[in-house]
């Protein structure tokens, strides 16, 4: 099999295998933590850096440094249940690492798909929140009517709101001095 179509085989074999799992696993919500340290965000921050870029594909090396760059974030992360979600990520592609076939690699993505999915769940709903708390509006900006804003979020001095901006719970709006 050409290293192409072993590409497509192995992607198909993901999907089918995530959308089988997802739909069993659509009960089994997962959340993620109530409140994601800075400390934490910082850690998410930095995978990127902790995972090398040598090697292709999903499997064998490639695996194995996206493995050990995922120990290492995890190592980072002080809250219990964002630590365990990305060392299960970090188990899934160890166990990716291992294997020298598509194949294999198909066979493990599919049955560790239910757990996997779960852990990006947390993974992704933490990264979300760290993001979240990034979000920056420039001074002097219009916002348009209907606009929610995501709470905690703080406007600076010379954002106008028009009539029909909802500000939930959180959100502050500095004082313009007069």
């Amino acid at each position: 099999m050409t290293a192409p179509a072993r590409a497509r085989f192995l992607g198909a074999t993901m999907v089918a295998g995530a959308l089988l799992v997802g739909g069993l696993a659509a009960p089994a919500v997962a959340s993620a933590p109530t409140k994601v340290s800075a400390a934490d965000c910082e850690a998410l921050g930095n995978l990127g850096d902790n995972i090398g870029t040598s090697g292709s594909g999903i499997f064998g090396k490639q695996a194995r440094q996206i493995s050990d760059g995922l120990d290492q974030t995890a190592s980072d992360i002080g809250d219990r249940k964002l630590r365990k979600s990305v060392q299960k990520m970090a188990d899934f592609y160890d166990e990716l690492a291992g294997v020298n076939s598509i194949v294999d690699a198909g066979r493990i993505s599919v049955s560790e798909s239910r757990a996997y999915s779960k852990a990006v769940r947390v993974f992704a709903k933490a990264q979300l929140k760290c993001i979240s708390t990034q979000i920056t509006i420039p001074s002097a900006v219009t916002l348009p009517t209907g606009v929610t804003l995501p709470t905690g979020v703080t406007l600076p001095t010379g954002v106008t709101l028009p009539t029909g901006v909802t500000l939930p719970t959180g959100i502050t709006i500095p004082s313009v001095p007069r």
